[in-house]
């Protein structure tokens, strides 16, 4: 049969681009209209991070700093989380890299600064807050089991935002310094002896004092103070004020030394290990973290500066106990400067997630040092390695033409070398960067840099398999705005040839490939999204199809599977309805190309995307959804006769856009992975909810991702047995590989760290007569077996 191909016009590119906008977004914005969008539970498991990332544990509204201590005495480290709608969150940890739910406790009205002391010399940990809008500390009392009581305050000037704890003047009780947001003072509190704090007392600085640390720093036994002055954009600072201690509490005029502009945090620590202390700032203006080694007289060195991207927050950490002081800085990512012992450093290249504020702890019980990162909805876990390395996803740009916006994955050996491949669509219309990226793994995790092809159209949507019968794997794209579906021939050597382009319905979104007639060919069924119809192309087994006929299947049909529901030996399809009828279509196959009436079922709120797999071991398919409207996953078991149960929903974070399945911790039970797009686009979370074998699935342990997390496709890209993740992302043009590797102990100070080599153990090549995978991304077919809103204020310069 004759290819048919469709030419598009600039007029319909322009109309199409709005008409993709409009899918894209509203429809991910109009739950919101539709009803008030559902607060995810601040609940997080424990039990060790199953993949090399960062878990996401969304806590409170608008968390902005976050403070490590043991405040339930059981020898691990918990997390106190201010957040700016009136509070605090405490999350008691297990020592296993898990945390309690989170519990709120209402503390002033915007609180930001916290930190960690024994106030009242109970021998237990109690919670300090500067409120910037209440203009105010407040104190909350452990009570020793991880619980505290109401808070008291006590007036503490103008807008502080930060706050730090330390006997200032040797009677053995702590005392309290905050800064005052674009003022150019900072106040001291002395402790009372009864339980309260002094009048403060004020020492200038300069402008935007929005770090302060508290340490010796001319040797004397006295504490010091230093405050990183930061200014506002129209007058950066670029300065840090040393106040020399008097030993009563009172302090020497200030004292400036030169770093990058806009420090909004700083660190102390002997980074030389002379026994005299150092400091180092965080430079949002400059991207780059100061180092200001002491002399022990309360003078410093000229500065040093590394390059970090950012700076917003700034620690200094010791990975292990055989490793020289570094520091971790954390802006748009969290950079980690590998300390040589001498006051210099090395950069790391651990890609890991960023925020505004962090702090080090020991959160899963492995000796090494961890670091807790907040921003956004939440806190992001990085668990340390040693030696500065920390677990973290891999990322690669897909494009560095301009804005590709990824829109989808399949995984497949391309090239035919036994390791998996990536091809990434590419959606952003108004780039027009209508292609696709071929990138071929390494076996190590690793993707070469990207090869595209131009497809004409903009793709939504990749199936990988063979098309033409030449033992290849081939790719085909659905292409909205052309309405039909685009067709590319693989060479066996990573490489394709366009095959031209084949019509469906209006608005072809998304396809997925089966032998539906039972001739031995690739077959496409293609779901139309703006006529509600699922258009069947079969093959000719040449690499081209015959003229598509059309079966109504929903309102809105967004994503199709195809699967034998009812054990007949003959595909059937499932259909997404991604509009307010929240409904999925089952139509079963009659075994000659044709199907039979849909019959619906409800799922959550705007299915987008659905898993086919035997999640509780009965040898009878079941169907886990995506539900993009709302914060949680539907699964439907299985009947076996082509029939399901009616769903059971579990909790997931940021409106899960895709779902992938696999055994992710080799019990034997099937688990889910979702990308989190968000409904508004927003969202910047995988997540992994672990399988129980009976059709149920445990609370989802959640991965930071880089903006709009758009699929999230399986494959073994590390070639050790066990299966990874790669994630797109639409609004950062990158897919981030997820590598889920076994935990084994850190090597013993002074010993190297081995190479891993990859086993000799090829990937398996889809089958080009199977059934078609039911998801986009071809991954192996599992064998069947038995709070308030803060007030808004102007802000002149970005919040340190």
């Amino acid at each position: 049969m004759k290819t048919q191909t469709t030419n598009i016009s600039k007029t319909h590119l322009l109309w199409g681009a709005l008409l993709l906008a409009l899918v894209l977004f509203p429809m991910q914005m109009l739950p919101r209209v539709l009803g008030q969008r559902k607060t995810p539970p601040n609940t997080v498991t424990g039990g060790g991070e199953l993949f090399d990332a960062a878990p996401f544990l969304t806590v409170g509204t608008f968390p902005d700093h976050v403070a490590v201590g043991d405040f339930n005495s059981d020898g691990t480290d918990d997390d106190a989380v201010s957040d700016r709608a009136g509070g605090v969150w405490v999350l008691l940890g297990d020592g296993q890299g898990g945390f309690a739910p989170a519990v709120f406790y209402p503390a002033g009205q915007i609180p930001e600064g916290v930190a960690i002391a024994d106030f009242n010399k109970d021998g237990l940990l109690d919670i300090f807050l500067a409120d910037a809008d209440g203009n105010q500390v407040a104190i909350l009392l452990g009570n020793g089991d991880g619980t505290f009581q109401s808070p008291l305050f006590f007036p503490a000037g103008t807008q502080p935002t930060k706050i730090t704890v330390g006997d200032l003047n040797g009677d053995g009780l702590p005392d309290v310094v905050v800064n005052q947001l674009f003022d150019t003072t900072i106040a001291v509190f002395l402790h009372t002896k009864q339980g309260g704090l002094a009048a403060p007392v004020f020492y200038p600085v300069n402008l935007n004092p929005s770090g302060i640390v508290i340490a010796d720093f001319n040797g004397d036994g006295k504490m010091d103070l230093a405050a990183s002055n930061a200014g506002v954009d129209a007058d950066p600072g670029n300065t840090v004020s040393i106040l020399l201690g008097n030993g009563d509490g009172t302090f020497q005029p200030k004292t400036d030394f030169r770093v990058g502009f806009q420090p909004f945090d700083l660190t102390a620590a002997d980074f030389d290990e002379d026994g005299r202390m150092d400091l180092a700032t965080a430079n949002f203006g400059s991207g780059t973290a100061s180092v200001l080694i002491g002399r022990g007289d309360g003078t410093f060195r000229r500065q040093v500066s590394y390059p970090t991207g950012g700076g917003y927050g700034i620690t200094a950490i010791r990975f292990s106990s055989c490793d020289n002081i570094g520091l971790a800085v954390t802006g748009a990512g969290t950079f980690i400067l590998v300390g040589n012992g001498d006051g210099t450093f090395t950069p790391d290249v651990s890609n890991v997630p960023g925020g505004l504020n962090l702090a080090a702890g020991e959160f899963n019980g492995d000796e090494l040092r961890d670091l807790v990162v907040v921003g956004g909805t939440g806190i992001g876990l990085l668990f340390g390695e040693g030696h500065g390395s920390f677990h973290a996803a891999h990322d690669f740009v897909t494009s560095t033409v301009c804005t590709s916006g990824p829109s989808d994955a399949a995984v497949g050996d391309l090239n035919e070398d036994g390791i998996p491949d990536l091809v990434v669509p590419n959606l952003d219309t108004f780039c027009q960067l209508f292609a696709f990226g071929v990138f071929l793994g390494d076996g190590h995790g690793n993707l070469q840099s990207g090869v595209h092809y131009d497809i004409g159209s903009a793709p939504s949507n990749v199936q990988l398999g063979d098309v033409n019968g030449d033992g290849h794997l081939d790719a085909v794209f659905a292409t909205p705005l052309a309405n039909a579906v685009a067709v590319f021939l693989g060479d066996g050597n990573g490489g394709f040839v366009d095959h031209g382009s084949f019509s469906a319905g209006n608005f072809a979104w998304a396809s997925s490939l089966g032998d539906f007639d039972g001739d031995g060919n690739l077959d496409i069924a293609v779901a139309n999204l703006n006529d509600g119809t699922v258009s069947i192309l079969l093959g000719n087994g040449d690499g081209s199809f015959q003229a598509a006929v059309n079966y109504p299947a929903s309102d809105f049909a967004k994503f199709v599977g195809a699967a034998d529901f009812n054990g007949d030996g003959k595909l059937d399809l499932v259909v997404a309805d991604s509009t307010t009828g929240n409904n999925i279509a089952i139509l079963l196959g009659n075994g000659d190309g044709t199907f039979q009436p849909a019959v619906f079922y409800q799922a959550g709120s705007f299915p987008n995307y659905i898993a086919i797999a035997d999640y509780n071991h009965d040898s009878k398919l079941d169907l886990a959804v995506a539900n993009s409207g709302e914060l949680d996953v539907s699964v439907l078991l299985g009947n076996g006769d082509g029939t399901f149960q009616p769903k059971v929903d579990f909790p997931a974070p940021e409106a899960p856009w895709r779902i992938s399945a696999a055994d992710f911790d080799g019990d034997g039970n099937l688990d889910l992975a979702t990308a989190n797009a968000g409904l508004s686009g927003d969202g910047t979370t995988m997540s992994v909810l672990l399988g129980d074998g009976q059709g149920g699935f445990a609370p989802a342990v959640n991965y930071h991702t880089d903006n709009d997390p758009h699929t999230v496709a399986v494959g073994d890209f590390d070639l050790n047995g066990r299966p990874d993740l790669a994630v797109t992302a639409s609004l950062s043009d990158t897919v981030a590989i997820f590598l889920n590797s076994p935990e084994s102990p850190a090597p013993p100070c002074g010993s190297p760290t081995p190479t891993p080599t990859p086993t000799a153990t090829a990937t398996a090549t889809p089958s080009p007569t199977a059934t078609a995978t039911p998801t986009s991304t071809p991954r192996p077919t599992p064998t069947p077996r038995t709070a308030p809103t803060p007030r808004s204020r102007p802000t002149p310069a970005p919040r340190p």
